[in-house]
């Protein structure tokens, strides 16, 4: 039997590929799925009682005695108090609770825009913004949308409170954009 050269080639190729077959197969074959072992539990007695647990009767609510303007009052603190006198915790006009920064506008960033924004916006009873309305522009109308559009959304204030009751108001709030 002549063994020619093109057919040295392919019986090298064929050797190869067996040889890399069974090279790559043994260690497969060979590996084996290990299941761990359950673990072992140990039962420890726990000694507990329940308990009964009574609860408190609810106390009835009273009404409100009535009185007539120009009477006292007590506060809760026990310091009488005339009605339509300022309670402690009333707010001229609403407060800014928590507020989030105005984004600056990428164009404004761009042209190097920069200015002062006051807003005026009325507050309702809930801290909510019922309007808002630039009163003092920046003079760029990016700026001032950008900020009005922040104190629409994303501030949160406590309204007014005469007497102890909260009411509407108004607020005026002043930002300054600068790079």
């Amino acid at each position: 039997m002549i063994i020619t050269e093109k057919g040295t080639e392919r019986l090298s190729f064929l050797i190869t590929v067996i040889l890399h077959s069974l090279i790559l197969l043994i260690p497969l074959s060979l590996q084996s799925t290990i299941i761990p072992d359950e673990p072992e539990y140990t039962k420890v007695p726990v000694n507990f009682e329940l308990k009964e647990v009574r609860r408190p009767k609810p106390i009835a609510k009273k009404g409100r005695p009535k009185t007539k303007k120009g009477q006292t009052k007590t506060s809760s603190a026990g310091v009488p108090q005339k009605i339509g006198e300022r309670q402690p915790g009333d707010r001229d006009k609403p407060i800014v609770a928590s507020a989030v920064l105005p984004a600056y506008p990428k164009d404004a960033i761009n042209n190097d825009l920069e200015g002062t924004v006051k807003v005026k916006a009325k507050i309702d009873a809930y801290g909510n913004v019922i309007y808002a309305t630039v009163v003092s522009s920046s003079g760029h109308k990016l700026l001032d949308k950008s900020f009005l559009q922040a104190v629409k959304e994303r501030y949160r204030f406590k309204p007014k409170r005469e007497f102890g009751k909260n009411e509407t108001g108004f607020i005026t709030i002043k930002y300054k954009f600068e790079l």
